[in-house]
């Protein structure tokens, strides 16, 4: 079989740079929302509610490559 190696990566307990699903929500609170969505809870609901159900069409999300900005803020 040849000779393989392994890489063992520590994580820590909380990696949201490596969660889908914290990846994104940071691009829905921070790219895709307005500050205006904010004026109402009608607002934010029907400014959420556009966003999941335009994600994958108009909203989308390269999930192929990690999020390092994690490690700049």
């Amino acid at each position: 079989m040849g000779n393989k190696r392994a890489l063992c990566v520590f994580l820590a307990r909380y990696s949201p740079h490596l969660n889908r699903i914290e990846r994104l929500w940071k691009q829905i609170k921070h790219g895709w929302r307005k500050a205006q969505d904010y004026l109402s809870l009608v607002l934010l609901n029907q400014a959420l509610s556009q966003i999941l159900t335009g994600f994958g069409t108009t909203f989308t999300l390269d999930f192929s490559e990690p999020d390092l900005t994690f490690f700049l803020s």
